[in-house]
């Protein structure tokens, strides 16, 4: 069984998607960007402020699920711009500062969003 989640604590979906799909035990989240919660308007002109800004989406999301940022197990993060890489180790030892999830990288040419540098898709426990 499979419940479908659509936060308060994030923007709402510009699309016809859940924020989250949880089911047998894990949640498996949209990818996040770093658009705000209230305006849905991309926020941050630099990569650390957008990767902040999409991980307090994201632990809004888990919030709401009954979840935490600790029970995050893999993540896979989109890029605009290789030379954004060296700012995701900071930010992973803030927002993971234990036994952190896998990390894929990717590099993206465009975004769906105008603005938008970072993108990044979880998973974690229920």
């Amino acid at each position: 069984m499979k419940r479908c989640l659509i936060s308060p604590n994030a923007p709402a979906p510009k699309a016809n998607f859940s924020h989250a799909v949880i089911a047998n035990g894990m949640i498996f989240l949209a990818g996040q960007g770093s658009r705000d919660p209230v305006t849905g308007e991309v926020v941050g002109t630099t990569a650390d402020a957008q990767i902040e800004r999409t991980m307090q989406n994201i632990e809004g999301i888990l919030q709401s699920a009954g979840s935490s940022m600790a029970n995050v197990v893999s993540t896979i993060v989109y890029l605009k711009d290789p030379a954004d890489f060296p700012a995701l180790t900071p930010a992973w030892t803030k927002w993971f500062p234990k036994d952190p999830p896998v990390r894929a990288v990717l590099i993206v040419s465009e975004f769906g969003l105008p603005g938008m540098l970072v993108e990044v898709v979880a998973t974690a426990i229920a």
